[in-house]
């Protein structure tokens, strides 16, 4: 079981910040992994489902390569 944080203290609010500021990349993350997120082909303009690595716009055939941020 870990420990809490206690909040009154510096060192742990830093803590908290940090782990609060990296939810957000966490979630994207998961989602483009999992489901992908739907943009538009730079190609053709058209809606597509993109997900990390090589995507074929099914409209245009065109190769989209979508890569995850670098920390």
């Amino acid at each position: 079981m870990s420990k809490g944080l206690d909040l009154s203290k510096r060192s742990d609010m830093r803590k908290f910040m940090k782990q609060l500021e990296s939810v957000p990349d966490d979630v994207f993350m998961n989602v483009m992994q999992t489901h992908g997120i739907d943009t538009p082909c730079p190609l053709c303009g058209a809606t597509i489902k993109a997900t990390f690595g090589k995507v074929i716009c099914p409209f245009c055939g065109g190769e989209i390569t979508f890569n995850p941020p670098s920390p």
